[in-house]
């Protein structure tokens, strides 16, 4: 018989939203799950310090620097947080229990994982009117982006959070779910510390070094030349593919840099951009991920990069406001066992329910599909792709401070050095500046470069504190090392996610052919499925979105 909805408090410590409905808050076993936050992107436009994506894309933007590292995203810790959301009138979802077995039509589409690309795969299933339910192993929508509070109230992002031109997908999204983006703060200067040397920039490269200029301008124009002759969508087919998938990240720098300086921020993008060190990429990997982002400028470029602008509600918002317009549909500590499939249908086992359907997307990493059970076991080939697929791990960490003081002298936030465990810093302030935020990233594994951080820094997060926020004041001053508050993100420590960032070993590439869009009645998502703009938030949307057009093919 059918089961009432269970109540869901609307207002205090747990007030949360209808539309994701905690599996444990069932009858039998009820609770309240407290609504963890947000997590943001950015973008940055001539003359407009926020607007909406349709504002953004209709305006100039500014030439982005030579080669600004200052990175994308790591970062989550297992954070709880509670936040009043508003509620709608709808009603939570009602499963409907047959003998133990909650079970749907075969004409509907199961979608497992609500980060970003599984949400907009079933928001657009909803839309061509066919029934959509998403299964999250986690207590809270956003996969990869997350958003915590500080007891201030202060939005920090623990995940992904840029946005910037080309994103056309995620940035028509944005505005359609009503959503306001801010500017990345860029006046002022970028402060360079390298071999113990520090420069100051107003345009992004250490041009106080000349010969350090020269040479990373010299690496980054050959890397671009190389991404232009590779095939976005089938890279191992283009020319002398075996070979630069044979050659490491690392091999082709030590060819290709002739200073050390350069050699140290190239790491630190490779750490933070390219998905790990660089002896652990493959080239033809590192080349096409600067294919799919149109370039290497665009992809460590703040302004007019993809580091452009971030959202003001943060980039977590984009999943909880893609779940707001799905009431009920959204099951929460649902974590799916195991997908029994054949060439009708497919079953899904999860939380002690099957459910049943005629499609099944699979809105995960690579490697974290591999924790499911299949029955019966994926072709070779797919066993292959999640075998040899691999994520970088990381921590990212925020010191808010009563005002951002750096501004006032001269500095932007923005910060590269070769001193570890925070090579990378920008400037993480609220579009209203009532704070100042510094935020950076830190490394999952320790490595033989500077920058990397050390064995106890990985380990202690009180020695870790201590080491960031030392290079903070290395950086932008003693004031540096008083925050009002400090938390991190640790992606590590995350049961249901192995990693942030997709990585690409050496000879992966051309073993597996890439990536496929999946088998049987099986559809792969996530941001990883992507062509245009791999590992960032506008990839997991245009998965997401082809993911729903094969769905919906499957259903004829």
């Amino acid at each position: 018989m059918a089961v009432p909805a269970p109540a869901l408090p609307r207002h205090g410590r747990h007030a949360r939203s209808p539309a994701c409905v905690p599996r444990r808050a069932l009858p039998g076993n009820r609770r309240s799950v407290t609504q963890p936050g947000f997590s943001a992107p950015m973008y940055e436009i001539v003359g407009r310090d926020r607007g909406r994506a349709r504002d953004l894309g209709a305006a100039r933007t500014r030439r982005c620097s030579c080669a600004r590292p200052v990175l994308r995203r790591l970062g989550r810790r297992r954070v709880r947080r509670t936040d009043v959301r508003r509620t709608r009138s709808s009603q939570a979802f009602q499963p409907t229990i047959h003998g133990g077995e909650c079970i749907m039509n075969d004409s509907r589409v199961l979608v497992i994982g609500a980060g970003v690309s599984g949400l907009t795969c079933a928001y657009r299933l909803q839309q061509a009117g066919i029934d959509a339910l998403v299964l999250e192993a986690s207590d809270r929508v956003g996969g990869r982006t997350r958003t915590v509070r500080s007891p201030d109230g202060v939005l920090l992002e623990g995940g992904g959070q840029w946005f910037g031109p080309g994103q056309n997908a995620v940035l028509q999204l944005i505005d359609e779910l009503g959503l306001e983006t801010t500017p990345t703060y860029t006046h002022g200067r970028t402060v360079f510390r390298l071999r113990g040397r520090t420069s100051t920039s107003r345009v992004g490269v250490p041009f106080e070094w000349p010969l350090v200029t020269l040479d990373l301008s010299i690496a980054i124009t050959r890397l671009q030349m190389l991404a232009a002759r590779v095939n976005r969508e089938r890279p191992w087919t283009s020319a002398r593919a075996a070979g630069l998938d044979r050659t490491t990240f690392d091999e082709w720098l030590t060819e290709h840099t002739r200073t050390v300086a350069a050699r140290h921020i190239f790491d630190a993008v490779s750490a933070l951009t390219l998905g790990g060190d660089p002896r652990d990429l493959s080239l033809l990997g590192v080349l096409q991920h600067i294919r799919s982002a149109g370039g290497l400028l665009r992809l460590i470029g703040v302004r007019g990069g993809a580091q452009d602008r971030r959202l003001i509600t943060g980039a977590q918002s984009i999943s909880t406001s893609l779940a707001d317009r799905m009431p009920g549909r959204v099951l929460l500590e649902t974590p799916a066992k195991q997908i029994e499939w054949d060439a009708n249908t497919a079953t899904v086992r999860a939380a002690g329910h099957e459910f049943r359907a005629s499609a099944v997307v699979v809105a995960m990493c690579p490697i974290d599909r591999g924790h499911i059970d299949m029955v019966p076991e994926l072709p070779p080939i797919e066993r292959d792709r999640i075998a040899l697929s691999a994520q970088y791990s990381g921590i990212k960490v925020h010191a808010v401070y009563p005002t951002p003081f750096w501004r006032a002298r001269g500095f932007n936030g923005q910060a590269v050095s070769d001193v570890g465990p925070a090579p990378v810093v920008f400037d993480n302030s609220p579009a209203d500046d009532r704070v100042g935020v510094l935020s950076a990233f830190v490394a999952g594994t320790v490595s033989d470069h500077p920058a990397s951080p050390t064995i106890e820094q990985i380990q202690d997060p009180d020695v870790r504190r201590v080491g960031v926020l030392e290079c903070f004041a290395e950086l932008f001053g003693d004031e540096a090392r008083h925050p009002t508050y400090f938390t991190e993100v640790d992606w590590r420590a995350e049961p249901y996610i192995e990693g942030c960032i997709p990585s690409v070993a050496p000879g992966v590439l051309t073993a597996t052919h890439g990536h496929s869009h999946g088998t049987g009645r099986l559809v792969w998502a996530g941001t990883e499925q992507s062509d245009v703009w791999n590992g960032y938030i506008d990839g997991a949307v245009r998965a997401g979105e082809r993911a729903a057009a094969h769905a919906r093919q499957l259903l004829h």
